[in-house]
């Protein structure tokens, strides 16, 4: 699978994958984003519940450096460069949440990740929850993998 070269649109604004994002967990149980980057670079990261007007964002977290290739953010102690501007609240259990990573110039995203706190649980820490699509049932299914793997397929 390869995820450089697919176009969104929303808006005004067009914005190229370079990569994808996916999520795992640490010792602890906290989610942990995974990020392929293929092409171009990531400096920020967002993570949201809903959809449309009702999008709700829990977080948001910044690199003044921007990453490349392969990166990973502990969202509850970010380091290595990342920051945010607020602390990650309690996620809800039955809540789907989404993860992406983005540019501040909007020039480049990584594919989204969803998961749930039910879904973060069946994972320990080194494997990776991704979605993939799936042609036979024309939808996105949930895929997990070691790190590697993640790293080797995306790219």
């Amino acid at each position: 699978m390869a995820a450089a070269g697919v176009i969104v649109t929303g808006g005004c604004e067009t914005v190229e994958f370079g990569g994808a994002t996916g999520v795992s967990v640490d010792a602890t149980g906290a989610p942990v984003a995974v990020l392929a980057i293929c092409e171009g670079n990531i400096d920020g990261l967002e993570l949201y519940s809903g959809e449309g007007d009702n999008t709700v964002t829990h977080g948001d977290w910044q690199r003044r450096i921007p990453a490349s290739g392969f990166a990973t953010v502990e969202l509850a102690r970010p380091a290595d460069g990342w920051t945010s501007s607020q602390r990650l609240g309690e996620l809800k259990a039955g809540e789907t949440y989404g993860l992406f990573g983005g540019t501040r110039d909007n020039r480049w995203a990584t594919a989204h990740v969803t998961f749930t706190l039910e879904s973060l649980a069946r994972l320990r820490p080194g494997e990776v929850l991704r979605q993939a699509y799936d042609e036979t049932s024309d939808r996105d299914r949930d895929v997990i993998t070691s790190v590697e793997e993640f790293r080797g397929e995306v790219c």
